[in-house]
Order: structure tokens, then sequence, then C-alpha cells
């Protein structure tokens, strides 16, 4: 028989995790979405503090997993073949990531959030990676997940928000930073990015924890710290140099002396690319994306300080839940 205190205990954490949590889950993003939002999910991350690999949870054909949130990634991709209920297509295609390669393949399956909201998705199914160690299935592009339709990626309150209409403009708590994307063929988040009085196309890429830029066009900026080791999804070390102290523009907003690592001009397969902005810069701002119309903003808030209610809501939540559990000991 289970103890009276433990039997509280449980149903308390019960409550909260079947109760509380869900309606957290439910509010997340709510207050810019017009009408119901077809997605939604709250953002944690492994480092908190620096917000780097942002995570959400969610289902992937009835199966809960654990996927990093890259909008540095054109497709969606998967490692756990055991929780998708089709068969892969018969044909390869290679993924690339920063450095590594992989053959995967195509599958379809049915993602859905915790309010019971689903969406078809197609993904790129790979044989393993570095990832799974940790206790991720997958990675999640946003853009793809939201396809024709809007998207809010809010990495000040932690929260992803697919919706077919959104009012984030007569934000008041936000600054709005309006831009376009750069059409490409590849399903990348491109944008103009300012540097040095001209524009170069980069990649907007949660899935980096720090910025780089073209090593030919920081060369002569002030160096700053050793860059940090770093892999990429599929295990490939990235090379890294000192960092350099770099003054840039995303849609107007400016950031004075931004340490980037430099990359080479081209890699080992030939690839050529300008760079990528990562959480270093993108953290604690919000992303709105209309991939139907090109339409890319940040949102950066007027007090930094300033954090939304479902993020709050769930924070508590867990501590309320530690809470208990501590004193049960």
């Amino acid at each position: 028989m289970m103890p009276c205190r433990n039997f509280v205990v449980w149903m308390v954490a019960a409550c909260a995790s079947l109760g509380l949590v869900t309606e957290a889950y439910s509010g997340c993003g709510s207050e810019w979405v017009q009408g119901s939002p077809l997605f939604s999910a709250p953002i944690e991350y492994d480092d908190p503090h620096r917000k780097s690999n942002p995570t959400v949870r969610v289902f992937v054909d009835g199966s809960a997993v654990k996927m990093m949130l890259d909008t540095g990634a054109s497709s969606s991709l998967l490692w756990d073949a055991s929780i998708v209920k089709d068969v892969p297509e018969p044909d390869s295609n290679r993924v690339d990531s920063h450095v590594g390669s992989s053959e995967a393949k195509r599958v379809g399956a049915t993602l859905a959030d915790h309010s019971g909201h689903a969406l078809s998705q197609e993904f790129f199914l790979v044989s393993d990676s570095v990832l799974s160690q940790y206790g991720y299935s997958g990675i999640l592009s946003p853009q793809q997940l939201a396809g024709d339709n809007r998207l809010v990626v809010d990495l000040l309150n932690d929260c992803l928000i697919v919706a077919r209409s959104f009012d984030v403009h007569s934000d008041t708590r936000f600054a709005l930073f309006p831009g376009r994307t750069l059409a490409n063929s590849y399903g990348v988040m491109a944008i103009p990015l300012e540097i040095a009085g001209g524009r170069i196309p980069v990649i907007v890429d949660t899935g980096a924890s720090v910025s780089s830029l073209l090593a030919s066009l920081v060369k002569n900026r002030p160096q700053g710290a050793e860059a940090p080791r770093a892999m990429d999804v599929f295990g490939s070390i990235m090379p890294t140099q000192r960092m350099r102290l770099v003054n840039l523009k995303i849609n107007g907003k400016e950031f004075r002396s931004h340490p980037v690592i430099p990359r080479p001009t081209v890699d080992d397969r030939g690839i050529t690319d300008f760079g990528y902005i990562g959480m270093d810069i993108l953290k604690n701002l919000v992303i709105y994306h209309d991939g139907a119309r090109g339409d890319f903003s940040l949102l950066v808030p007027r007090n930094d300080h300033k954090r939304g209610a479902s993020s709050r809501m769930l924070r508590s939540i867990q501590r309320s839940a530690h809470d208990v559990s501590a004193g049960s000991h």
C-alpha cells in the first residue's frame, strides 16, 4: 500500500503534469495568434543561460520525442526509425551539415504538439547523429513545419508557434525591425546581413550557439577570445580560429563589436557560404517569418528583463513539482 504522504505527493505531481503543464503548453504564444494556432510548443534549452540548443518536446506518430529546433536546417531529420509508422522511400539523398554529410531517406509522419494540433510532415531519416546520446530523436526545421503559414520563434518567452495569422506589429513591448528573406532553392532561412558597408547572405541558425562569418570578410577586425570547440549534427569537428569583433546589422538592428567565428571560404566538400547567425545574437529576440510572402522580422524587447507569462508559468510548475518532490524525502 502507498503511504499517505507519498500518495499526496503523487497526486500533486500528477495534477501538475496533466493539468497545469497542459495549460502552459496551450497558452504558448496565445497573445499574438489571430484565431487558433496550428501548432505550438514551449522551447527548452540545454544551457538556459546561453540559450544554446533550443529544444521542443513533441509527438511523432504518437511517440513522445525530444527534437532540436533548428532554423538552419532546410528539412527536419530523424534518426530513430522505430518511431515512424510509414516505410521510408527506397531512394537515398545526401544531407549536408556544417561539415559532415549523411545519406538519408524520405519518410512521412504526423507531428503533434501537447494541445492536440497535428500536421503531416516529411522527414529525412538518417542512420545516426551525435545528438542521440543526449536524448534527441531528431531535428525540427520550423520553417518546413510552417510551410506557407506564419511562424513565430519566440526566444524571449521560449515558445514556437505556427498560425495562419499573427498580430506582432502592434505589440508595444517590442521594437519591430522588419525585413525580407532571400529566396533560395535549399529551403533555409536566409537573410541579408549588413557588414562593412555592404550586404552578404547569411543563414539564420538557431542550431548554432555562436555566429560565424566568412574569414575574408572579418580578417581585419580586432581579435576576440578563442572560438569554442563545436561539432555538427553528424559529429564532425567544425574548424575554428580566434574570434573577430565585428559591427553588423540585421534589418537595421545594430550589433556592435560582436564576436564571430571566422569560417573558411570553401569547405572540404567545395561548398561556399558566407556564414550564419546563431543563438548568441538571436537569444531573447523574437523571429517572425512568413515563408509565403518572404517576410522576416526581428522583435527586440524594449525591456530585456520582461518575460512572458507562459514561460514563467512553466518554470513555476517545474519548481513547485521539484519542491513537492524534495519535501517527500
